[in-house]
């Protein structure tokens, strides 16, 4: 089973978005928060590569105070 890393400004959005994509997707979890894209960007590249997970290409959300960095697997 692989994994998947990335950055949201709206998880429960992103969350059904993934599940419509991947419906065998499991353990989706919120792993970090951060206050700006940069930020949560550099999170999401060291989950990824301490976990061997892909990181999801970045998609086009508004900038946001709040991002979240999430996980799951497929």
């Amino acid at each position: 089973m692989s994994c998947v890393v990335g950055i949201t400004s709206d998880p429960w959005s992103k969350r059904r978005n993934w599940e419509s994509l991947h419906p065998e997707m499991e353990n989706w979890e919120i792993i970090g928060e951060a206050s700006s894209i940069e930020e949560a960007e550099k999170l999401k590249t060291a989950h990824a590569k301490e976990h061997g997970c892909d990181e999801a290409m970045p998609s086009a959300e508004p900038d946001s105070e709040q991002w979240f960095v999430f996980h799951f697997d497929r």
